[in-house]
């Protein structure tokens, strides 16, 4: 797994208060949040930009959480993700021609077999063939 050099340990978003707000680890404060200014009758928009600020926060952890158990940043595990799907739907496609193809060839060969059996019954081939093998071992 590579280093991508991002601080170690667990990430946690930290609330506390409006000057402690932000993310850390073990070894301290990996980021600030920019907190919203509250304004005097402007309750709805501060409380949507704090919960915003909030849900940023969280959003930094998981990344940073994640990209140390994978070695792989947001966007390469989106690549990844991309690829995998592609590849999924390529199996998928295959799975359902294949599928067709082996549906087609059995009505093909019920058909034949329903054609041709008053003629040629496997019994009657297994038949020939010991006759023509015995017939060439005398």
């Amino acid at each position: 797994m590579k280093d991508l050099g991002i601080t170690k340990g667990k990430w946690k978003s930290i609330y506390r208060n409006k000057h402690d707000r932000g993310v850390r680890s073990d070894k301290g404060f990996i980021c600030f949040m920019t907190m919203p200014q509250h304004y005097q009758g402007q309750d709805a928009r501060y409380d949507e930009e704090l919960n915003e600020c909030r849900s940023n926060a969280d959003l930094i952890c998981d990344a940073g959480n994640t990209a140390q158990k994978c070695g792989l940043l947001p966007s390469e595990l989106l690549n990844q993700r991309d690829e995998l799907l592609a590849m999924m739907e390529k199996i998928a496609v295959a799975s359902q021609i294949e599928g067709e193809l082996l549906a087609a060839m059995e009505k093909i060969a019920v058909t034949f077999q329903a054609e041709r059996e008053p003629y040629f019954r496997l019994a009657d081939v297994n038949d020939i063939t010991e006759t023509a093998i015995k017939s060439t071992e005398q």
